[in-house]
């Protein structure tokens, strides 16, 4: 049998010769070490410590990995790390220096990443929504939605919620906030009660599936960090799981 040391090790073959995720093998503190030493020569060390780390919310730590990257900016991994950390330095609020990794990201002429949501993003940022897009009604949307839950007001911001531009943006704190109002607000009709549970369903299915990891509201100063999405997620699931509450 292997001992943790010898475990980790083995993990860390497995995921730089497979490919495999930080989301699909659990990053351990003594694997994340490894992984560590081995970043500055390896590019596939360096994006599962990516992904484990913008995962974590910890976006400090994605921004200084793709610093220190091996030279090919064309490498595949690399180009995913500097991906990442684009999406971090947009979590973070600093709109210019993601849109500089894009950009620069997007001229390389075999692309391995889908540059162009962020790219919209961070020039959306920079620039404003447009009036009436898709992006300022969302906006809009989160705001007044945020305004009457502040103030008690659930099943107002449900109502303003409980619409296609946030059901379509797959946006974590925009799903989390209608989970979470609805959790104030009982389901005494089989219409609202279907409601509740597509809403709390959905966003337990997404963030078990791990695919609320890019979808962020990017430097909004209401976003919700990932411990607050998890107890959300944890109440949601504990509702679905009971069967009979309101």
């Amino acid at each position: 049998m292997l001992d943790e040391k010898g475990e980790n090790l083995k993990a860390l073959a497995e995921i730089l010769a497979e490919g495999r995720t930080a989301e699909e093998s659990p990053v351990s503190r003594s694997l994340r070490k490894a992984l560590e030493r081995a970043a500055d020569s390896s590019s596939r060390a360096a994006v599962v410590l990516a992904q484990d780390a913008l995962f974590r919310d910890a976006d400090d730590e994605v921004i200084a990995l793709a610093a220190r990257l091996p030279g090919d900016a064309a490498d595949p991994a690399s180009q995913h790390t500097r991906h990442l950390a684009a999406v971090a330095l947009l979590r973070s609020g600093d709109a210019r220096g993601a849109l500089d990794l894009l950009e620069a990201g997007n001229a390389i002429p075999e692309k391995t990443c889908s540059l162009e949501p962020d790219l919209r993003s961070a020039r959306t940022l920079l620039d404003g929504p447009a009036a009436g897009s898709a992006a300022g009604r969302f906006l809009r949307a989160l705001e007044e939605a945020d305004q009457a839950f502040s103030a008690g007001e659930a099943a107002r911001a449900i109502q303003i919620l409980d619409v296609g531009v946030v059901w379509a943006s797959e946006v974590r704190e925009a799903l989390a906030r209608l989970a979470r109002a609805w959790l104030e607000v009982p389901a005494t009709t089989p219409r609202d009660r279907f409601r509740k549970r597509r809403a709390l369903a959905s966003l337990v299915h997404r963030a078990n599936a791990h695919e609320l990891l890019r979808r962020t509201l990017f430097g909004c100063s209401g976003s919700l960090a990932q411990s607050e999405v998890d107890a959300i997620v944890g109440r949601a699931e504990a509702w679905l799981e009971g069967g009979s509450a309101p």
